[in-house]
């Protein structure tokens, strides 16, 4: 059962991802009634719901091999749209270098320590921001291994889009 929700996000009015804290035997640790768990919940036209998907637990494995330790508990740590799919943050067991990776529908899209749009890798994507819309583009924020001055960005399907100390456009000598 759950005993503390962090996060709900209506994606539609049949789509729902809902984080929360779940007392779940099955997932191992020292506090077994702090385990997380991000969810789908499927609703159906009446508003019940029919259906609820485990997106991301505490101690799943993950693709390299790592397991999830944590999944990002801000406000704006995770999304969903109408198509149920999902866009969220995972802390692992992997070195501290190389830890948090973002997630769009299970799959890894962005990691600490490995290649970012642009030169410079990925420094840290503890903490971050995501947004997904209803075509599936997805933003997410981040810091590059960079100069403290240029270092926070703005990452749009996978692109660069913007860059502490790019230029505002239609405001002269303004940059973000």
């Amino acid at each position: 059962p759950f005993n503390r929700f962090f996060t709900l996000k209506v994606g539609s009015a049949s789509h729902w991802l809902l984080l929360g804290r779940v007392d779940d035997p099955a997932i191992g640790g020292t506090k077994a009634d702090e385990d997380q768990a991000l969810l789908e919940i499927e609703l159906d036209a009446q508003g019940n719901m029919h259906a609820q998907t485990v997106l991301a637990k505490e101690s799943d494995v993950l693709f390299d091999g790592s397991s999830v330790d944590f999944l990002n508990t801000a406000k704006h740590g995770n999304a969903i749209n109408a198509l149920g799919q999902a866009l969220y943050v995972v802390d692992t067991n992997s070195p501290p270098q190389v830890d948090f990776i973002v997630m769009l529908d299970g799959v890894p899209i962005a990691q600490e320590g490995f290649a970012s749009p642009w030169p410079e890798t990925w420094d840290s994507l503890q903490g971050i921001e995501v947004d997904l819309n209803e075509s599936g583009d997805y933003v997410f924020t981040g810091t590059l291994l960079a100069d403290d001055a240029i270092d926070e960005v703005i990452v749009k399907d996978g692109s660069a889009f913007r860059r502490e100390g790019d230029a505002v456009p239609g405001l002269d000598g303004r940059t973000f």
